[in-house]
């Protein structure tokens, strides 16, 4: 890897931008449970928002001040030309903009997806080593 190339996708890519986010965890929690979970390529607006309402009400149960802003704000920035994280198309026989995920977003998704996976059966590798151990001693 050249470092002028990783300077540069570290200050341009939208996946890295993603990844950093202040609210990166609710975001990609939101979009796993309204996009991938129930297999979705796109939402309406109308429900997109709803949804994202009805999170933000569940996360102030639970941490208050979370996501503070209106959803419609949350959305707009999503779909902004700075964030990338969502894209928002006007189809035709269609009232209301619908949303889908970019593709820089289905990256960090995957990336999330392989990471925790990866994590969860280290601990499993880790409490091998320690058996293993443990016998050596007896």
């Amino acid at each position: 890897m050249h470092l002028e190339k990783l300077l540069t996708y570290f200050k341009t890519s939208p996946a890295i931008g993603l990844l950093r986010a202040t609210n990166a965890p609710y975001l990609v929690d939101f979009l796993q449970r309204t996009f991938k979970a129930p297999q979705r390529i796109s939402v309406p607006h109308s429900e997109l928002l709803a949804a994202l309402a009805g999170y933000q009400e569940e996360l102030q149960e639970a941490s208050p001040g979370t996501l503070p802003s209106k959803a419609e704000t949350y959305l707009n920035d999503w779909c902004s030309s700075d964030s990338r994280w969502l894209e928002r198309q006007l189809e035709a026989g269609r009232d209301e903009p619908v949303y889908q995920l970019t593709p820089h977003t289905e990256e960090v998704l995957v990336f999330l997806q392989r990471a925790l996976d990866n994590d969860l059966g280290f601990v499993g590798t880790e409490s091998r080593l320690l058996t293993l151990f443990a016998l050596l001693e007896q």
